[in-house]
């Protein structure tokens, strides 16, 4: 027996008859970023701090002006807190890579629960 084949039939095509410098690439799953996570996260953290410093700079004004009757202005501070906040993270969402929107949600609603304890807290201080 040969290796030929008989007349008349037709060799079998398959990747074995076709050299390996004419098979197509093999086609690797795309490679995940280390750095996503943290960047997600680093995204979330900015913002809180900006909540942050915002609350803080009420308070400061609120113990400036020596008149604690200013105190309901943290009701409509926390307002704009909220939508800024949301609107915020929406903006950050569409400019993140897709590996860093999940650790950036987790991290903002963990940022979210502290920052309304801030925000009672310096309401509290103002009094």
């Amino acid at each position: 027996m040969t290796d030929e084949t008989p007349a008349g039939e037709v060799p079998e095509e398959g990747p074995e008859s076709v050299p390996p410098w004419e098979l197509p690439p093999v086609a690797r799953p795309p490679e995940r970023d280390p750095d996503a996570t943290k960047r997600g996260i680093r995204a979330a953290l900015m913002i809180f701090g900006a909540v942050v410093a915002l609350h803080v700079a009420l308070l400061a004004f609120v113990k400036l002006s020596g008149n604690s009757e200013n105190v309901w202005l943290f009701i409509p501070e926390g307002l704009l807190v909220i939508v800024a906040g949301l609107v915020a993270a929406i903006i950050v969402t569409i400019k993140l890579p897709m590996d860093s929107r999940a650790p950036f949600w987790i991290a903002g609603f963990v940022c979210m629960v502290a920052s309304f304890i801030v925000w009672g807290a310096t309401c509290a201080v103002g009094m």
